[in-house]
C-alpha cells in the first residue's frame, strides 16, 4: 500500500470514529471539532513524512541546526558557522552519531573519550602511542581505525584516527578528513566541502 493510500484510510477511520463517538454522545459539534483536529494532525504528519529529506537538506534546516549539511546539486556539502564561531559537522562513525568540530590546526581525526566509547572503542586497553601539541599543551593519543565515517552524502571507510587521552570537549575533524576531499573552502559563515 502506498503512503497516500495509507493516509486516506487513516483519515477515513478518523472520520468514521468521530461519527461513532458523536452518535454515542449525541454531540455533533464536539465530534466535528475532534475530526477536524485529527485531520490537521494527520495532514501535518503526512507533509512532514513526505518532505522530511528535503527539509533536512535545506538551508533552513542547516541554519537551525549548525552541523547538519545542506547538500548541493553538485554533491557539495555546506555547513553554517555555529554561534561559538566554529564549524561543526554531525557525522556517523561506525553507525553512531558523533558531533565534530572542524579544526584545521589538528592533523588527525580525534575522538574524545566519550565519543570513542560511544562507537565501541575499549578505553581500558588503549595504548597511547602518539604525542600531540595543542593550544592547551601536550597530550597523548591512541591510534585507532574507524570502520567508516559518513558525512551527508559522503562516506569513507577504514580511516586512521586517534582517541585523545586528555580532556577534550568535542571530537575533531582535522586535516586527515579534509585531505580526503577534492577541496574545501570557507565563504563568510559557510564551510563548503567538495567531494
Amino acid at each position: 500500500m502506498e503512503t497516500g493510500q495509507g493516509i486516506y484510510y487513516v483519515m477515513l477511520i478518523v472520520l468514521v470514529g468521530s461519527a461513532v463517538i458523536a452518535h454515542a454522545s449525541r454531540d455533533w459539534g464536539k465530534a466535528g471539532k475532534m475530526a477536524a483536529a485529527w485531520l490537521v494532525i494527520i495532514a501535518v504528519i503526512s507533509v512532514a513524512a513526505t518532505y522530511w529529506e528535503d527539509f533536512a537538506n535545506s538551508k533552513f534546516a542547516s541554519a537551525l541546526i549548525p552541523g547538519n549539511a545542506q547538500i548541493g546539486e553538485d554533491g557539495s556539502l555546506t555547513f553554517i558557522r555555529a554561534k561559538d564561531g566554529h564549524f561543526h559537522i554531525n557525522a556517523e562513525v561506525n553507525g553512531k552519531k558523533i558531533r565534530f568540530m572542524v579544526d584545521t590546526g589538528a592533523s588527525d581525526i580525534v575522538l574524545n573519550q566519550e565519543d570513542a566509547e560511544e562507537i565501541g572503542i575499549d578505553l581500558q586497553n588503549m595504548r597511547y602511542d602518539r604525542i600531540a601539541s595543542t593550544a592547551n599543551g601536550t597530550t597523548r593519543g591512541a591510534s585507532i581505525r574507524l570502520r567508516n565515517i559518513r558525512v551527508g552524502n559522503l562516506e569513507f571507510a577504514d580511516i586512521p584516527a586517534s582517541v585523545n587521552e586528555g580532556e577534550l570537549d568535542t571530537s575533531l575533524l582535522g586535516m586527515r578528513f579534509l585531505d580526503m576531499l577534492r577541496s574545501y573552502q570557507v565563504e563568510g559563515n559557510r564551510l563548503i566541502l567538495n567531494p
